[in-house]
């Protein structure tokens, strides 16, 4: 005989995807937190408009996930250096972290996160980052760029 246990109920989903609505500059060889323009939903108050580059994690959260997409600007073939996007918590990189690093042109930047433990109050910053010798702005215009943390447990 089998037992089979029957799936959790489902719990309300909870987290925030933020968009970016005014291109910014990215400096030359800094990694830049990207300051994001407005919440498309936001469940329980993960970002604020007074601190647009940060998803703060809530109260009762202990393991959540991140994604993040940063657009560049496209300035032609042949355009020196490299060109990343990097998640950071608290303002470093961390384990379970990923970062998209690309020589050239690319355009869209994705990067996630694993299932990463947490505890309320820790908070993420999609960050982009390039060394071309100048700044280049971003491009969410072309391709809109966006961050999402979702509330695993």
């Amino acid at each position: 005989m089998r037992i089979v246990t029957p799936p959790a109920s489902p719990t309300a989903f909870r987290g925030a995807l933020v968009r970016l609505v005014t291109n910014t500059p990215v400096p030359h060889a800094a990694d830049t937190p990207i300051a994001w323009g407005t919440a498309v939903y936001d469940t329980d108050g993960i970002w604020s408009a007074a601190a647009p580059t940060r998803l703060v994690v809530p109260a009762g959260v202990s393991r959540v996930r991140i994604t993040g997409f940063v657009s560049l600007q496209d300035l032609g073939a042949g355009t020196p250096g490299i060109r990343v996007c990097v998640i950071k918590k608290n303002g470093a990189r961390f384990p379970g972290g990923q970062e998209l690093l690309m020589a050239g042109q690319p355009f869209l930047l994705p990067a996630d996160t694993a299932a990463v433990p947490v505890v309320p109050g820790d908070y993420f910053e999609v960050c982009a980052y390039q060394n071309s010798g100048n700044a280049i702005n971003t491009d969410s215009v072309s391709y809109p760029m966006h961050a999402s943390l979702q509330v695993i447990a």
